[in-house]
């Protein structure tokens, strides 16, 4: 079964106050790959795990001791209050082969923290790891992953 799913991609730049240091400018583009809105949400009386990349990303930065991001993911979830399915979120470089279910390291709803060390641009491409109930209720689900880069 395919569900129409929303994921709502935020974005966030933190920056060091101009007064304390010169401020280096990082750098972040999200956009959604084709088919991140219509994840198979399984749910007729078995259940698999998926892993499905949902995002290509750029990150990039001038200041000299690289960037942070920090990813934060949840669950997607029914605004009928049925279950909710819990995700984790991967960065890996971008065309590189899918992430095995094992790479995910980072719990559900625990912020993925990612670094660079250098000034410069780098592309990742976002995957998702998820496994609806094996009765899973049909209908929409929708959600957010937050990002916030930094300078280093």
């Amino acid at each position: 079964m395919r569900s129409a799913i929303t994921i709502a991609l935020a974005v966030a730049l933190y920056l060091a106050r101009a007064e304390d240091l010169a401020v280096a400018a990082p750098a972040i583009a999200v956009s959604a790959v084709a088919g991140a809105s219509e994840l198979t949400m399984d749910g007729e009386g078995a259940s698999t795990t998926h892993v499905v990349k949902i995002a290509d990303a750029t990150l990039s930065t001038d200041g000299i001791a690289g960037l942070t991001v920090r990813i934060t993911a949840g669950s997607l979830t029914n605004p009928g209050g049925h279950t909710a399915v819990p995700f984790q979120v991967l960065l890996v470089n971008h065309g590189a082969a899918a992430p095995a279910e094992s790479a995910f390291t980072t719990p559900a709803a625990v912020t993925l923290v990612w670094s660079t060390a250098a000034a410069g641009a780098v592309d990742k491409d976002l995957y998702i790891k998820y496994r609806p109930a094996p009765l899973q209720d049909p209908g929409a689900y929708t959600g957010t992953i937050d990002f916030e880069v930094s300078d280093n």
